[in-house]
């Protein structure tokens, strides 16, 4: 993690996220920041994203690299904003062909 990114605070993390155009992106990247910085906090700022993670929806797509590009405006390193911005359901159906 990056400890700048670990400094952020949910407000901050709005500011910047509400800056995304396309609102389908934002939520994605929303709930990407949300469970890599604020999944184990329990205060009220970090409800601010609350919106975000009840608008995701699993079945609906993104560009991946629209994400990517978006964490990496964040301060996200390359290679984590290029895992983070993986569609989870590519990755298991990955995996689930990588086990068989």
């Amino acid at each position: 993690m990056n400890k700048t990114l670990l400094k952020k605070t949910p407000k901050q993390w709005l500011s910047v996220i509400e800056k995304i155009r396309n609102p389908i992106t934002r939520i994605r990247t929303a709930c990407i920041v949300w469970w890599d910085y604020f999944a184990i906090m329990r205060n009220d700022s970090s409800d601010l994203l609350n919106p975000y993670l009840e608008a995701y929806s699993v079945g609906t797509s993104v560009r991946a690299w629209k994400i990517e590009r978006a964490l990496l405006s964040f301060g996200y390193s390359k290679k984590i904003a290029k895992t983070r911005s993986k569609d989870p359901n590519q990755i298991r159906r990955t995996y689930l062909n990588y086990k068989q």
